[in-house]
């Protein structure tokens, strides 16, 4: 602390100093899990070729955490796919992200093509828990289809559910964002239909506040990148 703040008091008066200052503040990102592996990496490299040297902090989070941080001023923005109707928030679109099945390589799902809700085992889907966003997407666009999935296993985390059907003990549906390549040796997604399930991924910012040139590097960073993919 002390550190920083003889850093800042010689930015004052110091025009070089100010800059270096300045590209090298802490940047502190709350995202979803699923982001912080697909979104930000991308937009950290980009950050260091532009020549930032800063720290970053990211804290991964539920959906409903993140919003708590970037309210309360604890991360400078967030990435997540809840928020868009939030008071005090800004929510900017990045990208849409389907769900998809996770399926066993070799396995009865294993096949080419779509596959419909109604043709999911219940004795061998995996759900994440009901309390997360992601299940509270599933749940409501299927309950709004007028259709139901009962699970075999519930899990915290997607990546515990992926865990259990590289074991070969089911499938589980997960963003699309959170599908390992297409050459992992265990696992295959499958296109989900009847309902399709979306959700929509945005980054977040507190309505009217400025950000450090630091971290409104990184932020216009994740848009740019996003809008050219």
């Amino acid at each position: 602390m002390l550190e920083e703040a003889q850093e800042a008091l010689q930015a004052i008066g110091d025009d070089t100093a100010r800059v270096a200052f300045q590209r090298n503040q802490i940047v502190t990102v709350a995202a979803v899990p699923t982001a912080t592996r697909s979104l930000l990496p991308r937009a950290i490299r980009a950050f260091r070729d532009q020549g930032f040297d800063g720290r970053i902090r990211i804290n991964d989070l539920s959906a409903n955490d993140v919003l708590e941080a970037v309210a309360s001023g604890d991360a400078d923005f967030g990435i997540n796919f809840i928020g868009g109707q939030e008071p005090g928030l800004d929510f900017r679109v990045l990208a849409d992200d389907p769900f998809v099945l996770a399926v066993p390589r070799g396995g009865a799902l294993d096949v080419d093509g779509a596959i419909k809700w109604a043709d999911v085992d219940p004795s061998k889907f995996i759900a994440v828990w009901k309390g997360s966003g992601n299940r509270m997407l599933i749940d409501s666009a299927l309950a709004h289809a007028r259709k139901n999935v009962t699970w075999a296993y519930e899990v915290r985390h997607l990546s515990t559910a992926l865990g259990l059907v590289e074991a070969g003990l089911g499938v589980t549906a997960v963003p699309a964002s959170a599908m390992p390549g297409p050459d992992h040796p265990l696992l295959r997604s499958r296109p989900l239909i009847t309902p399709v399930v979306t959700r929509t991924v945005g980054a977040v910012r507190r309505a009217g506040a400025r950000l450090s040139p630091a971290a409104e590097a990184v932020y216009q960073i994740v848009i740019t990148d996003a809008s050219e993919r």
